[in-house]
């Protein structure tokens, strides 16, 4: 049997919700967050086996100086190794093994059982050494997408958690797309995570993506903003993202990054800079050296001149 092709796309030719709650203001998101990694160097190595597997191989290392448990700004991963391995064993099913450092195995296996009906099952096993269960978590997770809308939900059993999404998009020239999702804890039998999104633009021009997390979570972490994704028509390349957030009992945090193609570097160089109210300037500069090699250089400086939280990183990635 052949693998099922993907969900096809809306009628009228606007993109459809084959992607997920995440999706709503990604591009915004990763323009103000991807290529600004500091505190580490990392190398990735992507090769392809002449069976049609897919072979990754990742390491990270600290820098001198780099704050352990994050990086300049947080969010970075740990310093580590791990390799990963894509394969599709059987036709129509894709399998996915990942071993890190940590002696940490995760697999999944994800199959179409119908064009517009994606399921996936996935487990861990914990650390090596740590002993007990020799399952750290195993899950099931379905997705739908049908035309304008689509759903997913999971489960995953050992910590008895669940989450569902939703996304709506109103087609036409300018798309309006509604979200909502929600976690589920089977231990105390509560909601939790609730969180909606409401995106609205022109595709390829501008996006304006409106959000608010932990709806009622009473802990006081509720958190609302304003994603702004902007493509000048007049600057070829250039794209421009600002954010604005608020969170309960903490100042407003305003961030806006620009990215464009520095063509003094050659082809396939871009440069980014992103600033905001936490007085941090991050800038980065990605250049493809080859067909197979592209490498990130990025650096993070405290406008207020702590050296403790200005970081340098670089990022290898290498695909032959």
């Amino acid at each position: 049997m052949e693998p099922l092709p993907p969900p096809p796309r809306a009628a009228n030719g606007s993109a459809s919700c084959e992607s997920g709650f995440t999706d709503i203001g990604k591009a915004a998101f990763e323009l103000l967050t991807a290529d600004f990694s500091v505190g580490k160097a990392t190398a990735e190595l992507k090769s392809c086996a002449l069976s049609g597997a897919v072979v990754r191989l990742s390491g990270q290392h600290a820098l001198a100086g780099a704050p352990s448990g994050g990086c300049c700004g947080g969010g970075c991963a740990p310093p580590g190794a791990s390799v990963q391995v894509e394969s599709t064993p059987l036709r129509g099913i894709i399998a996915k093994l990942k071993l890190s450092e940590a002696g940490v195995a995760t697999t999944s296996l994800e199959t179409h059982l119908h064009p517009s009906v994606k399921l996936t099952v996935a487990g861990s096993t914990p650390p090596a050494g740590a002993g007990g269960c020799p399952v750290a978590s195993a899950s099931v997770g379905i997705e739908l997408a049908t035309g304008l809308c689509s759903a997913q939900a999971s489960f995953e059993r050992i910590k008895k958690t669940g989450a569902l999404s939703l996304v709506r998009t109103a087609g036409g020239s300018f798309p309006l797309t509604a979200g909502m999702s929600v976690g589920y804890d089977g231990e105390t039998r509560t909601l939790s995570g609730r969180a909606v999104k409401l995106a609205y633009g022109m595709p390829g021009h501008y996006s304006v993506t409106a959000f608010a997390s932990d709806l009622g979570s009473g802990k006081g972490g509720t958190s609302y903003g304003c994603l702004v994704h902007s493509m000048p028509s007049g600057a070829a390349g250039m794209q421009i993202a600002t954010e604005v957030r608020f969170a309960d009992g903490r100042p407003p945090l305003l961030s806006a990054a620009v990215s464009a193609p520095l063509t003094v570097a050659g082809d396939g160089a871009t440069v980014k800079a992103k600033a905001g109210t936490d007085s941090l300037l991050h800038l980065s500069l990605k250049q493809r050296l080859s067909a197979s090699t592209t490498v990130t250089f990025a650096g993070c400086v405290d406008l207020h001149l702590n050296s403790a939280k200005t970081r340098l990183g670089v990022h290898l990635a290498l695909a032959p």
